[in-house]
């Protein structure tokens, strides 16, 4: 808890009011390890631990302590900061998705950001036509094998720990685009569903519309209403 309150970029640092208007103290690299936060190389974020301007989101740590690939760059960074706002689109607006079955959050809510002694998974569920617990994973721009093994991991855990005798465990990945590398690896977790988002965006033209007769002038003096 301590650690997730003094985390620069920790979005959960919302939780904690009063550690979140105090220095940060450490930066977590896009493989979960932790360093010395420094703000003129990992940028600046605010008290909630969202990235105050684009330079917070290139922020690199040692040469040699990550691998390129894991470095949100061009279109990865615009699919960063949508995955970014996805948890909480979704967390707000539950009733709302189409899950394709009937899913609540474990425990009236306290499924969202849980805890467990293996990691923090983003939502745990339960499905409540088949009883079945499950895992739901957003990919959030991270290389197909670390958010795969991420959720393995977990649905492991849940089955050794949570799950009622015969109580199904499952998970399901949520990414904006799929690769068949993902599509390959999640056939590998029984009971793992790779489901794609898709956001929506268009202009709409609201210039207001010229007078009817443009060639007549407006009334002049303008006519009076009576009480």
């Amino acid at each position: 808890m301590h650690i997730t309150a003094y985390t620069a970029n920790d979005r959960n640092r919302r939780h904690h009011a009063n550690a979140r208007s105090r220095p940060a103290l450490l930066f977590k690299r896009s493989d979960d390890r932790l360093e010395p936060y420094d703000e003129a190389r990992h940028g600046t974020f605010d008290e909630f631990g969202e990235p105050r301007d684009s330079s917070s989101l290139a922020a690199k740590p040692e040469p040699g302590t990550e691998r390129a690939a894991d470095v949100p760059t061009g279109e990865a960074v615009m699919e960063f900061l949508l995955e970014n706002y996805l948890e909480d689109f979704l967390n707000s607006n539950w009733p709302l998705i189409d899950w394709g079955r009937p899913l609540e959050i474990y425990d009236n809510g306290a499924g969202h950001q849980f805890s467990t002694p293996v990691g923090r998974l983003d939502f745990l569920c339960r499905d409540r036509s088949t009883g079945a617990l499950v895992a739901v994973e957003l990919k959030r721009g991270r290389p197909t094998d670390r958010v795969i093994g991420q959720l393995a991991r977990y649905m492991g855990w849940l089955r050794q720990h949570l799950a009622a005798p015969g109580q199904s465990v499952e998970g399901i990945i949520v990414a904006h685009d799929i690769d068949p590398k993902l599509q390959y690896a999640a056939t590998a977790v029984p009971g793992t569903t790779v489901m794609a988002y898709e956001v929506a965006f268009r202009l709409i033209d609201n210039t207001l519309a010229p007078p009817a007769n443009p060639s007549s002038p407006p009334p002049w003096p303008p006519p009076t209403t009576s009480e």
